[in-house]
């Protein structure tokens, strides 16, 4: 379940741009915000906290909450993308923390009948 971050994040931007093709969303996209804040939720979940998720998560979940105030509150974009980028700046940090475990690495591919000692 590893490097679920793409396929959930494409499937979230789809549904909201399809939802707003068909003109099926109200006023405020309530699908792409809650499926963005879903999105983040779901990463932290399904892959744990590690240096990868703990960008990845927020970063999705603060990026619907954006989306949220832009159509509600009427925020511009002209404010809320630098406070997205100090967003990423602040958890870039947080990923460095060594209480932040590390993301899991690839398996490495093993060959039948490769032995674990090359000696």
């Amino acid at each position: 379940m590893r490097n679920t971050l793409l396929p959930v994040v494409l499937i979230v931007v789809g549904a909201g741009w399809l939802a707003n093709s068909l003109d099926i969303a109200p006023a405020v996209s309530w699908i792409v915000v809650f499926g963005l804040v879903c999105a983040g939720v779901a990463v932290l979940l399904i892959e744990g906290c590690n240096k990868r998720t703990v960008i990845s998560g927020p970063l999705l979940i603060l990026t619907g909450v954006a989306i949220f105030a832009n159509q509600q509150y009427r925020l511009p974009w002209s404010v809320l993308l630098p406070a997205l980028m100090m967003a990423l700046g602040l958890l870039l940090l947080l990923a460095r923390l060594d209480a932040v475990p590390p993301a899991p690495g690839p398996t490495p591919l093993r060959l039948p009948g490769q032995d674990d000692d090359p000696a």
